[in-house]
Parts: structure tokens; C-alpha cells; sequence
């Protein structure tokens, strides 16, 4: 008998490795891997927060936090004090780290990338906890040999998948050994969104200094709307998870978006009539 697969964007032999590994978890590891995954976000959220508020005080910051993470009238019942605590020296929670891990390799290799997906739309909008993380690369066969050598020690990685996503245009997964998050590449298309994408990404610290020269690429806040519009229109429009992380950042990002080329690029895609009433819902 044949068994449903859980993940659509992982291959089966990636995913067998996985559920392989996750049996062998106590209770307490897999809540340990769910604490840090729901830090990663609130990470993530908190880096957007000071990208887009540049000039505001440390109080400022600690007083949006509250309102992104509770809602306007649950954050007036937290001290000031109590949001200070939670802000102040956050490490990087794992997940993140892994997946900064893999971005430090791309960039030593000269290959372009941007995060997408669900950690980009906590970056831009509010915070939920996601199972892994989504990175578009420029790979080029020429990439292979030493991206597999770079990351195998850490990493499961499939050399023959890679080759195969590098060909096809498609994506590989690879999963950390240490931790067994999960990190999905997306091999660039030669045009089209993907060049897009490619060519807007921005460079932000992600990390407890604001100041720090090291920086990771993610999608702009346009694309990553569009990106899950259209992940939910392949999807047949039924992820509910999806529609909330597109409203999450156009309620949270709505006023610096640049909505016409939202609007260019949507009707491309064939999602305008999602874009127009995620639009709609989100005022």
C-alpha cells in the first residue's frame, strides 16, 4: 500500500529521511523544536519591525512589538518593562541559524538568492510558525559539486536531486542533520517573476546588532504577496494559511508597498482577482 505524502515541496526520499529521524525524538526535543521555531518568526518579525521603523526608539519599537504580536488592547495591559525583557538580546534562534547558515554558503559561492515564503511573510507581516524555509538560488550546474561539498557535513543533501532541480528548474530540499529543519532551494528561472524577484531582493541584518555588516537577502514585501498568491492559486485556492500570511503583510507593510507593480506582475501570474481582494480585505 502506497502512503500519502505530508509535504508537497519535499521529495520522497528527502522526506522518508526525515520522518525517519523525527521518530527517534523525545517529547521534549520535538517541543524544543517547536520553541524555536516559533522564536524564529518572532525573530524575523522584529527585524521588520526596525527596517521599517529605521528611526524609532528602542520604546517605540518595544510598544509595535506588543501590538504586532497581542493586538492593540492586549498591549496596553503589558508593562513596558516585561516587552523590554522579551526584546532585548535575542539570540538567534536555530532555525534561523540553519537557515543563515545555508545563505553564508551561497553567498561564499557567489550564487544569488533571496528568502521567500513563510519566513519573509513573518519579516513583512505578523508571526506563525513554519516548518521550514524557502530560498530561491541562481544555480548553475557549474554550483553543484561545491554546494554539495559545503553543506554535506550538515546537511542531508541529495547530489543527484540537486543536479536534477538545476536542470529542470526546479527545487531540492535539504535537512539538517542537528536540528532536522528543513531548508527548500528553488532553482531561479532564466526569466520571468524569478528574475523579477531576483533583481528587487533586499539586503537586511537579521540578528541581535542592528549596526552589523553581515546581511541576508529576502524578497521584497511585494513579492513575497505575490509569491503566496500564486502558491495559492496552484494550490486551488484553499489554503486559509496562506490567505492570512498575504493579509498579515499587506495590514502590516500596506502603506510601502508599491501596489501598480503588484498589479502588473498579478495579472501576469493570473492571481489579479486574489490580489484585488486581498486588497479589498486587508483595509
Amino acid at each position: 500500500m502506497s502512503s500519502q505524502q505530508l509535504f508537497q515541496d519535499t521529495h520522497p526520499k528527502a522526506e522518508a529521511f526525515l520522518i525517519q529521524h523525527l521518530q527517534t525524538l523525545s517529547p521534549a526535543d520535538k517541543w524544543r523544536m517547536v520553541r524555536e521555531l516559533n522564536a524564529s518568526v518572532r525573530h524575523l518579525m522584529w527585524t521588520g519591525l526596525q527596517a521599517r521603523m529605521p528611526h524609532a526608539d528602542e520604546a517605540a519599537l518595544q510598544r509595535e512589538w506588543a501590538v504586532l504580536l497581542l493586538g492593540e488592547e492586549m498591549a496596553k495591559r503589558i508593562a513596558p518593562s516585561d516587552i523590554a525583557e522579551r526584546t532585548t538580546h535575542m539570540p538567534v534562534p536555530e532555525p534561523l541559524d540553519v537557515t543563515l547558515r545555508v545563505t553564508q554558503v551561497l553567498e561564499d559561492l557567489d550564487i544569488p538568492y533571496f528568502i521567500t515564503g513563510s519566513l519573509a511573510s513573518a519579516l513583512y507581516g505578523v508571526a506563525r510558525t513554519t516548518q521550514d524555509a524557502d530560498i530561491v538560488a541562481d544555480l548553475k550546474e557549474e554550483h553543484v559539486e561545491r554546494l554539495v561539498a559545503a553543506l554535506q557535513d550538515e546537511f542531508y543533501i541529495d547530489e543527484e536531486a540537486v543536479r536534477r532541480a538545476v536542470r529542470e528548474r526546479r527545487s531540492f530540499n535539504l535537512i539538517h542533520l542537528a536540528t532536522m529543519f528543513k531548508v527548500d532551494i528553488f532553482v531561479c528561472r532564466a526569466e520571468g517573476f524569478d528574475r523579477s524577484r531576483l533583481s528587487r531582493r533586499v539586503a537586511l541584518v537579521v540578528g541581535p546588532d542592528p549596526k552589523a555588516k553581515a546581511k541576508t537577502y529576502f524578497a521584497t514585501p511585494e513579492d513575497a504577496v505575490l509569491a503566496k498568491l500564486d502558491g495559492n492559486e496552484k494550490g486551488g485556492r484553499i489554503s486559509d494559511r496562506q490567505w492570512q500570511d498575504v493579509l498579515g503583510m499587506l495590514k502590516v507593510s500596506g502603506q510601502r508597498l508599491d501596489v501598480e507593480y503588484m498589479r502588473v506582475w498579478a495579472d501576469r501570474l493570473g492571481v489579479a482577482d486574489l490580489l484585488e481582494r486581498a486588497l479589498a480585505d486587508a483595509r
